[in-house]
């Protein structure tokens, strides 16, 4: 690996990685690139350091700034010391020299950490020699450390075992704060801050009661010293004078709680000494005696005073306040000098009996790496957020403070009594807005929260109009002076509720889950919630305009939700007074605060599945709106109430409305959705809502378990309604596509109809010729001929499927063993059987059971996929053996069956078969060929399948003429005009002659073939409707079930093998279509892209007309914003030296970036299904087809299907060897390959392959085989409960997701983790001789282009080529 550095703009190192052959090589990275020349020696190919000798070869690359990441580039940075220590027992025989040197390293690491995290990590950089002290003299766990501050405790965990967590802080990994759950080293908690020393002094009074000996010591920062709690404890711990060690680690420099106030305390030789004198033995043993002896002599007050004067003019401003609280002051100590700390500290551990004591430790939170630069910049975190949260964004995103503020700033101006009261742990930039306006209107009190809100009631008795701006976790400490000092009085302070809800990575330290609660329960409070920014800034105006009680408001913390950034002045809305967003009669669902706009997604969902939906914006808990309440109830007969705070809140409030108002006696049926009655542990904050139940989807599905079997018909009158309005479009956007349509029409024919013949050459075989391929053709083109015609879903394919042919084979098998039916009854009884079949599936879409389908996720869906992959194969293995043995039945003494042409049979089968299946596979890539013209490549591509079935058809007449006529074999059945045929059409005249027994015991097949039409009916249109299809129009699950009813019911009386819904034929159509629409939508925007650059148009007016023409092709409505982002982003940097190089060029570039659609339209499966049923009379030609050629096909269908299946992805993952496993990246691949641990992808997939081989085997047990469904069903339980506790919430969603997230591949270089250099040389070898040989084992020898040799080709007049000779010369 070759690595060559190079000095970017800002203080950014930028390293070139490549693989350096013995030519000009480009590699491109990320960000702008620019030329570097690097050397590298000739005969050393991959130099081990930069520094190696360089020859003349000159290799320009382009570089750019790289993200040290250790998953690609392994490089770290050295840390022996730290390696060896697992536990804070390994650091007490470390030397000085060696524990400074291990506190570098500590700090390394977390910088290291930081950048790969983007998470700061300031604060625990700063306490590193600090924590490494503790660490020394105390023994922990034994001893107690406690951490008030949980931006401090990093260092502490990488020492106490948890260092190869650490990179998982607060994302589903290691907890984010102190946590007695997650090691023995935490004996307490780290919360807000402030509770550090009263655990600490429970502990140490608990240890004396006990007589125990081990030592309490608490950590706290400035930021505690703001807050009253602390003093308390410090005055009680006086007060008991229990021996315990409170260290003050102040990183201001100074005991004033701002810290650009107040004089900053200097460290010195001076200040050094006196607090290691403070600290010893001696001195307290002499100023015990000197106690001792003034309280005799009667001068003990004047002693003190002395004392105190003394040590105060010794020690910094306010370092007498803690003398006073009774605690021992020892310091200032220098917290980055491990000598000093570590001399004071086992001073101060080595006395049993001294009381409490406090160190006052010295630090700097900016302090880099010795003979490192200082970490530089500042960051300011958002409300309540922990500095461990991201750096910084990649880009801004205008958020609800940011929003807030500024609508805050335009009521200030108006409004000149209006002031601002902030308190917290830290003040987000935003607020940095209005102090700027209003210096001196804006009060930070820091974390003193109970002061706050009392000092902003005096505010409001004072003539003010105070804003009250507090975190909502923090507004929990100082509810009792809400309840008292502000509430009782009706004294109308404001209250803006920041970071409400749930807050991502801070985990349920800083989530806002109890504010709704008991805010609302306040007799005199108005409570109100926003649904949106513009919502904001109008409470913002009403709260100014109240001025008879208090009031308060809450928003969470993140993006706003409108796009537009212009700010906008509030208007004050009516207190008590919702609205209503959107209309629906079939559910309403009522939004509190943010989560209206998972309502709002919620609605789109369910729009689709044709259920109309209500919106409603509550706007306000307190007092409620009970006009829209009733109207709610009045026109809806389920209504859901979501809020994203606890049990106690909103909902409950609207109960009790209900119960007393008499509403939950009548029609109304309600769901209320809050936060789960447990702590949600840090993860995104998607992630956070999905283990919380409050997404759309989430909300949807409760709205789908209140409105399914108690409404009937409302599945069917609702798909029925949502297809009815795109009806017409579904034939315009057919027909408009003139010719093209006939290459998805003619690859979705064959892949029908050719399964469909050989399955009805197995039942002719099964049913000794009861049935036949014409039956079976006959089933498939009435069916697809309704389907399309009056059917939901115009992409479903139908077709008859192997579940019909076992339970035909079963039922005959039952039949002919009667006497009452026989062979004679056996298609009369079957009708019966469709009568039955017919009614259950009427009935299940009737009662809404398609519902369900909605609980299947992917894991469901591609294993099923899979299994039918699988037994598609297993089909054409068998056919293909078969060949190679006589058929049942047939006379042994024919020419055919003998042992030589039966074998000779089974050769050319295995050739038809694997030359259809190879041919077939080549001739879908057709457009990528490099050889033919485009037109030739195209049509190769769309029709080159069938074309392969016809060119091995005419091939399988090419044998010998010696070779017996039925050798290849061929199709054997009826034609349509035999009275074998014709007597189908007739089996309803039949139908009375079943005895009344068998009539009712009907019943029982059918049962089985109902719930296996409606497993695969409803997953193969499931299944064509995947969501990266990204289909527009909304499906029609209940409609199209009982649509299959009445065409099961149809076949059964005419005597045919019912159809259904197959696979994986359906999910193909949609597959084709959309390479349809793709080839249209490109055709049109590269024309569009061409034109605009003949006009030298920029790249904005390129991609604006390529956007228009997008826009265009979806009938006027814009797209997705995300969907055509990377389009954008392409267009726009291709000069700006991003990911494309010079100019855009449509015809290489869009390919990549075109989102995908669909062409939903009906003409498609018509043609087909009329081409099936034309091949009815076509049975001579298909007679003619070898059958080893519909094995072959059976294969190229199964293998075809395949890709785009995540688990079929995921196993092949797991046979590539870690060394080439980031081959993976460089090519597209599905996110979850990058987010997901490759433990976790093991685990899942195996689990999945195990469940796959259950369902597989279960397909072998005899009759019980038609059974397979069930595991299928019995997967939603194991989904829904049992995976979540082997694999946390975010990876099973990316394992597990709706839709395949694509990643772009980018160029990756990673030598492989091989054990010695040997196995890396090895590797590197084999890499250049795959390079430079070619496929017959010639070297390529490329010459060099250095500056010599051009001056030289110049000369001599000689042109530099590539040249071809043989290894061996």
């Amino acid at each position: 690996m070759g690595s060559a550095s190079a000095g970017c703009p800002f203080g950014v190192s930028s390293h070139c990685f490549g693989k350096i052959g013995a030519f000009s090589h480009t590699v491109q990275l990320f960000g702008a690139c620019f030329p570097l020349p690097v050397e590298f020696p000739r005969t050393n190919l991959y130099p081990s350091s930069a520094s190696s000798s360089m020859s003349s070869k000159e290799i320009v690359t382009q570089i750019c700034s790289l993200p040290d990441s250790s998953e690609f580039f392994p490089e770290e940075a050295s840390t022996p010391i730290l390696d060896l220590v697992e536990n804070p027992m390994h650091l007490k025989n470390l030397s000085l020299k060696e524990l400074k040197q291990l506190s570098d390293e500590i700090r390394l690491e977390l910088s290291s950490i930081m950048l790969k995290t983007r998470k700061s990590f300031k604060a625990s950089l700063a306490v590193a020699e600090l924590t490494v002290a503790i660490h020394h003299v105390f023994h922990a766990p034994v001893d107690k450390i406690l951490w008030d501050a949980v931006e401090q405790t990093y260092a502490h965990k990488i020492l106490t075992g948890r260092r190869a967590l650490v990179h998982t802080v607060q994302r589903n990994g290691l907890s984010g704060s102190a946590s007695r759950t997650e090691s023995e080293y935490d004996p307490f908690g780290a919360g807000h801050g402030c509770n550090s020393v009263s655990a600490g002094l429970g502990m140490a009074i608990a240890r004396d009661i006990k007589g125990k000996r081990e030592r309490i010591v608490t950590v706290i920062s400035n930021g505690t010293t703001m807050a009253g709690q602390v003093y308390e404890a410090m005055g009680n711990a006086g007060y008991f004078d229990s021996n315990m060690v409170v260290i003050l680690n102040d990183s201001r420099h100074s005991l004033h709680p701002k810290i650009e106030e107040g004089p900053k305390t200097s460290i010195n030789a001076l200040s050094s000494t006196l607090s290691k004198l403070q600290s010893s033995k001696s001195f307290r043993r002499f100023r015990e005696v000197a106690k001792d002896v003034t309280k005799r002599i009667g001068m003990h007050e004047l002693a003190a005073k002395v004392d105190e004067y003394a040590r105060g003019m010794v020690g910094p401003l306010g370092a007498t306040l803690f003398e006073e609280l009774g605690l021992y002051y020892i310091g200032p100590v220098d917290g980055h000098n491990i000598e000093d700390l570590i001399c004071v500290l086992q001073q101060v551990a080595s006395l049993n009996s001294m009381g409490p004591v406090l160190v006052h430790v010295i630090t700097e939170e900016n302090r880099g790496v010795e003979n490192k630069p200082k970490i530089e910049g500042t960051y300011k975190h958002p409300e309540g957020l922990s500095s461990s949260d991201d750096l910084a964004p990649r880009m801004h995103h205008r958020t609800y403070s940011d929003y807030f503020v500024e609508a805050l700033v335009m009521e200030a101006e108006k409004d000149k009594d209006i002031v601002t009261v902030h308190a917290g742990m830290h003040m987000e930039t935003s607020f940095e807005l209005f102090r700027e306006r209003f210096p001196d209107k804006f009060f930070d009190v820091g974390m003193a929260e109970q002061h706050a809100v009392t000092f902003s009631a005096g505010l409001s008795c004072g003539g003010l109009k105070p804003f009250c701006i507090l975190p909502s976790t923090f507004l929990q400490r100082a509810y009792d002076q809400v309840v008292h000092d502000v509430d009782r009085q009706r004294i109308p302070v404001r209250f803006a509720i920041t970071s409400a809800g749930l807050v991502g990575s801070d985990g349920p330290m800083q989530c806002g889950a109890f504010d709704i609660t008991f805010m609302s329960c306040l007799p005199n409070m108005i409570v109100m919630a926003p649904s949106n920014e513009d919502e904001l800034a109008n409470m913002v105006a009403t709260a100014a305009s109240i001025d008879d009680r208090p009031v308060c408001f809450r928003y969470p913390r993140g993006a706003i939700v409108g796009m537009d950034h212009s700010s906008c002045r509030g208007m004050p809305i009516e207190i008590g007074k919702g609205k209503i967003l959107a209309e629906g009669k079939d559910v309403a669902l009522l939004g509190y605060g943010s989560m209206v706009q998972n309502c709002l997604k919620a609605r789109s969902l369910l729009s689709k599945l044709g259920i109309e939906v209500t919106v409603a914006d509550a706007r306000f808990c307190k007092p409620l709106d009970i006009k829209l309440l009733r109207q709610l109830c009045e026109n809806h007969s389920f209504l859901i109430t979501v809020e994203e705070g606890s049990i106690g809140g909103f909902g409950s409030h609207v109960a009790q409305f209900f119960s007393l108002d008499g509403q939950l006696d009548g029609k109304i049926k309600w769901r209320p959705i809050v936060l789960p009655d447990n702590y949600i542990e840090h993860a995104s904050p998607s992630e956070q809502l999905a283990i919380a139940g409050l997404t759309g989807h989430h909300i949807a599905a409760t709205a789908l378990r209140m409105d399914s079997i108690k409404s009937p018909f409302k599945g069917i009158v609702n798909d029925f309604k949502g297809r009815k309005a795109c009806y017409k479009q579904d034939w315009i956007g057919g027909i408009c596509s003139g010719f093209r349509i006939l290459a998805p029409t003619f690859y979705i024919f064959f892949a029908s109809a050719l399964p469909v013949i050989a399955f009805g050459e197995q039942l002719s075989r099964d049913t000794e010729g009861s049935l036949s391929t014409v039956e079976t053709l006959a089933s498939t083109a009435i069916c697809g001929v309704i389907q399309s015609l009056f059917g939901g879903q115009p992409l479903l394919v139908l077709g008859v499927a192997e579940p019909t042919v076992i339970m035909y084979n079963y039922m005959y098998t039952f039949s002919k063993k009667r006497p009452e039916l026989g062979g004679e009854l056996f298609l009369a009884w079957t009708g019966w059987v469709c009568v039955w079949t017919s009614l259950l599936l009427i009935l299940l879409a009737i009662f809404n059971a398609c519902n369900i389908i909605s609980r299947f996720t992917r894991i469901a869906g591609e294993l099923f996929g899979m299994l039918i992959s699988v037994l598609f194969i297993q089909e054409a293995i068998k056919g293909v053996v078969s060949e190679f043995s006589m058929p049942k039945e047939e006379d042994p003494d024919k020419e055919e069956f003998q042992f030589q042409w039966l074998y000779t049979n089974g050769l050319l089968a295995v050739i038809f078969c694997f030359g259809l299946l190879l041919t077939a596979l080549k001739s879908r890539k057709a457009r990528s060929w490099l050889y033919g013209t485009g037109w030739l490549r195209s049509f190769i591509a769309d029709y080159g399948v069938p074309l392969m079935v016809l060119v091995w058809t005419a091939m399988s007449y090419g044998v010998p003429k010696k070779v017996p006529h039925a050798v290849p074999r061929r199709l054997l059945c009826p034609y349509p005009w035999d009275n074998d045929s014709l007597y189908h059409w007739t089996v309803i005249m039949d139908m009375g002659d079943v005895p009344v027994t068998y009539i009712f015991a009907a019943i029982i097949p059918a049962i089985m073939i109902a719930g296996l039409y409606f497993f695969d009916h409803s997953v193969a249109s499931q299944l064509a409707q995947q969501k990266e299809f990204n289909l527009q129009k909304p499906s029609a699950y209940h409609y199209d079930l009982l649509l299959l009813g009445i065409m099961t019911l149809i076949c059964g009386l005419l005597g045919l093998p019912p159809s259904n819904g197959v696979l994986p034929q359906s999910p193909m159509h949609t597959k084709s279509l959309a390479t349809l629409r793709k080839q249209v939508i490109r055709k049109k925007m590269v024309k569009s892209a061409k034109d605009c650059m003949k006009e030298n148009g920029s790249n904005s007016e390129i991609y604006g007309r390529m956007e228009a023409v997008f826009i265009e092709m979806e009938g006027g409505s814009p797209p997705n914003p995300k969907e055509l982002a990377n389009l954008k982003e392409a267009v726009m940097n291709a000069d700006d030296g991003g990911d494309l190089k010079g100019k855009f060029d449509p015809e290489k570039h869009i390919d990549a970036h075109l989102p995908v659609r669909v062409n939903e339209q009906r003409v498609s499966n018509l043609l087909q299904s009329l081409l099936v049923g034309v091949s009815i009379l076509g049975i001579a030609a298909i007679k003619m087809i070898p059958t080893s050629v519909l094995w072959g096909y059976f294969a190229y269908m199964a293998i075809d299907s395949l890709p785009g299946s995540q688990f079929f992805e995921r196993v092949l993952l797991l046979f590539i060897s870690p060394s080439r496993r980031y081959k993976v990246l460089e090519g597209s691949h599905a996110s979850f390959v990058e987010l997901v641990p490759y433990k976790y992808i093991v685990g899942f997939t195996l689990f999945q392959v195990i469940y796959f081989l259950m369902c597989f085997g279960v397909t072998w047990i005899p009759i019980a085989g038609i059974l397979f469904p069930l595991p299928f069903f019995l997967l939603i339980s194991i989904r829904q409960h049992l995976l979540p506790k082997f694999f946390p919430p975010s990876h099973l969603q990316e394992l597990d997701s709706c839709e395949w997230e694509e990643c772009p591949g980018a160029p990756q270089e990673k030598p492989p983790e091989a054990g010695g250099d040997e196995g890396a040389d090895a590797f590197f070898d084999a890499e250049l001789l795959d390079e430079m040989t070619t496929s017959r084992g010639e070297l390529k020898l490329r010459t060099s282009f250095s500056s010599t040799e051009d001056s030289c080709s110049r000369d001599s007049g000689k042109t530099t080529s590539f040249e071809e000779v043989p290894l061996f010369s």
